[in-house]
């Protein structure tokens, strides 16, 4: 296999805020290549992830798998990701369809790279660590920033359920008083509850009760009438390495009794693949069922579930609903201008974002975890000076950027003289 060329690795520089057509094209946000120009084609490189390696280069769209070449070999890295310079063509699209489709595509194809049916290309876990890496070195808008790293799909009304995430469930009692035309009939709020989305111990599996999953022999007798607790959701089975949370397009009012069934509730379906996941996505927007191979469940009593993210305030961990923008973490702290073309002053740790990848040059691969604080590897930073602050509108710039989780809110807090 050979690769094309045009491509630059990203670097541990600061993030770039950005638009190609201001007025035109969606807020933009982007990490920088080792050349410093764009448009550049995306490289990523990868350790032993198959199984079952493939044969021929694996390509969907604008992105494509192949053995490093000979010219650009890597101790411990044999396989490389191009995407092309294509990643760069906006339209005013929030999310690009071409994206859209060309990356849950290249992720079905890597699972199934080997062509056996029934095997499973990817060492288990990886899919979504190639995920990933590619969801922070894309250019993205910042609706796509969600998509690329949670799957969140507003359309279909999804997101995927990753370990290091919680589920906020909200639950409904039923309340009935006479005489039965009473309008206080109906469902009230009866608190709520956080679910940790976790592994199970030495698997890729997901669970939403990481103790519970630790104990041997315990089964849960099925239902059919949805479940009442995440004890539900424990036991073999539920235990699938792919879960996602998607919701119907119509509740039931709240002055009716409820619906039994996943069509009308907030639902979680888990599937052995991610390929099955995306078919099960389907069925359930085109039925209210997940098929053949999926399964799924929904919390009885009218349930509203809220997936949230970890971030860092303070230096403090805090949990945030998924969709919490840097503006939001601030509206509660302070008050935050809108700016047209200014001056947005700030310190270089004001906001920071992770980037982690594997490096390896003449080396066997390195995780690194945090770039080094250097001038030649500055901390990956959201900055007025660093990120370059942007306007896209009366009511849309760089603060607007959705949270990711472990990112970090760090505000300087004066000292009081001793």
């Amino acid at each position: 296999m050979g690769g094309p060329g045009s491509t630059a690795s990203v670097t541990a520089g600061a993030y770039n805020f950005s638009t190609a057509v201001p007025g035109q094209q969606p807020s933009l946000v982007y990490a920088p290549a080792g050349t410093g120009t764009t448009p550049f084609g995306v490289a990523l490189y990868l350790d032993d992830v198959f199984a079952t390696a493939p044969e021929e280069a694996v390509t969907a769209g604008m992105f494509t798998l192949w053995k490093t070449p000979d010219g650009d070999k890597r101790p411990g890295l044999p396989w490389k990701v191009v995407v092309s310079p294509d990643v760069w063509t906006f339209d005013d699209s929030p999310v690009r369809p071409a994206l859209h489709d060309g990356f849950l595509d290249f992720l079905v194809a890597l699972e199934n790279a080997d062509g056996s049916a029934g095997t499973h290309a990817l060492k288990p876990g990886r899919l979504r660590l190639v995920q990933a890496y590619l969801a922070q070195a894309l250019p993205q808008t910042f609706a796509e920033s969600l998509f690329l790293r949670y799957g969140l799909d507003p359309a279909a009304r999804c997101v995927d359920l990753l370990p290091g995430t919680r589920l906020r469930l909200e639950y409904q009692a039923h309340q009935a008083l006479d005489p039965q035309q009473n309008p206080l009939n109906g469902f009230v709020g009866s608190g709520s509850t956080v679910v940790d989305v976790g592994l199970v111990g030495g698997t890729a599996d997901l669970t939403l009760g990481p103790y519970l999953a630790l104990q041997q022999g315990l089964s849960v007798a099925p239902n059919t009438g949805g479940a009442g607790g995440t004890v539900d959701l424990v036991g073999a089975a539920f235990a699938y390495p792919y879960l996602r949370l998607v919701y119907p397009q119509d509740l039931p009012s709240s002055d009716s009794v409820g619906f039994t069934g996943p069509q009308q509730n907030a639902t979680i379906i888990g599937a052995p693949t991610f390929a099955g996941l995306v078919a099960a996505t389907l069925a359930y927007r085109q039925s209210g069922t997940v098929g053949v191979g999926a399964v799924a469940t929904f919390f009885r009593g009218r349930a509203v579930a809220v997936p949230q993210i970890p971030v860092l305030v303070q230096g403090v961990r805090e949990f945030v609903q998924l969709g919490t923008t840097i503006r939001g973490l601030l509206a509660g702290i302070t008050a935050v201008p809108w700016f047209g073309p200014g001056q947005v002053s700030v310190p270089s740790q004001f906001y920071t974002r992770q980037r982690t990848n594997l490096s390896g040059g003449t080396t066997p691969p390195t995780w690194l975890f945090q770039p080094s604080q250097s001038a030649t590897s500055p901390p990956v930073t959201l900055t007025s000076q660093d990120g370059g602050y942007t306007s896209y509108g009366p009511t849309l710039d760089s603060f607007d950027l959705p949270v990711l989780g472990g990112d970090s809110l760090s505000i300087s807090v004066p000292q009081s003289a001793s």
